[in-house]
């Protein structure tokens, strides 16, 4: 019997891209916190995707106040069956403040302007291209003159 509990404050559904074909493909996530034991003690953070029959769950090392961790090792994990999230928290320019207190919730920004994002909200870089192609659902290009 495990004393693990995991009590999920947010799910929905999130995008991925297939590397080798560029297909879009639809998961869901779970988001949470890890507890233990009939007290309920905080253990770490949890981030749970579900793509088709496969389950990818990544944590955090203890308490870090962040999902970045998390999402991290979901990342790593989806690597190796040549997936890629594409959700807020995998933008270089994503950003989480004192104030974001592990809720999850971060920013993205040029430095003059920002937007509020939760980390597994989607967000299609700008270098990727979207397109529909005859006979296909949609394609996706990395366009290499955008950065």
């Amino acid at each position: 019997m495990s004393w693990e509990k995991f009590d999920v404050i947010c799910s929905g559904i999130c995008k991925l891209m297939d590397d080798r074909t560029g297909a879009i493909v639809l998961g869901e996530y779970e988001m949470g916190r890890i507890v233990t034991g009939k007290q309920r003690v905080y253990h770490c953070d949890q981030i749970m995707v579900r793509v088709g029959w496969k389950s990818i769950i990544g944590r955090t090392r203890g308490d870090c106040g962040s999902y970045l961790p998390a999402l991290a090792s979901c990342n790593e994990q989806l690597k190796d069956i040549n997936l890629s999230l594409l959700v807020a928290g995998n933008e270089k320019s994503y950003s989480e403040s004192g104030m974001s207190g592990g809720s999850g919730h971060g920013y993205l920004g040029d430095g003059r302007e920002f937007k509020c994002y939760k980390i597994m909200d989607e967000y299609i870089p700008e270098n990727l291209i979207l397109r529909r192609l005859p006979g296909a659902k949609i394609s996706v290009t990395l366009d290499k003159n955008r950065t």
